[in-house]
Order: C-alpha cells, then sequence, then structure tokens
C-alpha cells in the first residue's frame, strides 16, 4: 500500500468493486468527445490535486496543541495561552477532513461512471503511481488501447473532481 494509500479514507480496492460492479452498465466515451478535451492538462491537474491530498495528511493539529494542568488549551507555536491560534489549527485540521471526505465522495461516485479499464487506469495512476507500461501490462492490453482507455477516464474524473484542481 502506498503512502497516499494510506491517508485518503477511499482505497483502490473500493474505486475497482465499484467499476466492475458497473461493468456493463458504462462505455468509454469515444474519441471524438475524448478529442475536445484537453486530457494533458486534466492529468497534470488531477496529479497535483491527489499531491496535496497526500500534503494535508500530514497537518496534524495535535501536534499543535497541549492541554496544560488546567485543562486549558495552550498552542505550542505562541509563547502565551491564545485560544485562538489553537481555534485555527483545530478549524484547519476539520476543513481538511472535510475537504478529503467530499474529495472520496467524488471518487467513489466517479468510480460508478467508469468501466472496469478506466478504473484500473484511475488508481493506478492516481493512487499508485503506476508508470503506463505497467497498467497496460496489469490490464494485459496494448499502448495503444491504454490510451483510448486513458483519455476516457482523464474527461470523465476532470468533470467530477475539477472543483477541487481550480487551485492549481
Amino acid at each position: 500500500m502506498t503512502n497516499l494509500e494510506k491517508c485518503l479514507p477511499v482505497t483502490k480496492d473500493k474505486v475497482i468493486e465499484i467499476t466492475r460492479k458497473n461493468e456493463d452498465q458504462n462505455i468509454l466515451l469515444s474519441l471524438d468527445v475524448c478529442m475536445k478535451h484537453d486530457f494533458v492538462n486534466y492529468k497534470k491537474r488531477i496529479k497535483n490535486l491527489f499531491k496535496r491530498l497526500k500534503q494535508i495528511r500530514y497537518m496534524n493539529p495535535e501536534e499543535d496543541v497541549n492541554i496544560t494542568s488546567n485543562y486549558e488549551l495552550n498552542s505550542y507555536r505562541s509563547t502565551s495561552s491564545n485560544s485562538s491560534s489553537t481555534e485555527s489549527s483545530v478549524d484547519a485540521y476539520i476543513d481538511m477532513v472535510i475537504y478529503e471526505n467530499e474529495v472520496c465522495q467524488k471518487i467513489l461516485h466517479l468510480a460508478n461512471k467508469m468501466t472496469y479499464e478506466e478504473g484500473m487506469y484511475f488508481v493506478y495512476t492516481f493512487l499508485s503511481s503506476e508508470t503506463e507500461d505497467c497498467i497496460s501490462e496489469k490490464l494485459s492490453i496494448s499502448r495503444t488501447t491504454l490510451q483510448k482507455i486513458k483519455k476516457s477516464c482523464l474527461v470523465k474524473a476532470w468533470f467530477e473532481l475539477k472543483i477541487y484542481c481550480e487551485d492549481d
């Protein structure tokens, strides 16, 4: 399991399970539809989203907050007891957890729209950081066939996740 997989509440196995369950309901987008989109940019921005998700898990308020012998909250960052910095730290942590949960819910919603191959491409690209050669091998398909799956997956993923990529 990669570090990113440990960070996210949604696992690659769950995404693949959902795509497999809905396989008969979903299709690849046509090449004509895909070519109308900047899927290279989409991939870059979605990768940045997953990089941010990985990084925000290192922000942990417990490291910045101390409870004194009088049961008052103090922040390690300040020299005096200042509850506003403690509150800010906890608020930032809560916002991070909410953000992470929203993204994970969108990923699960996306999984319901993907084919099994798109799901495999998605998890091995964004959750496991595998190369396209490895993904082709895992799916037992050519790189040319993978390109069709990749483009369809990236367009679908972009429409679900673009709201979280706007900061790029």
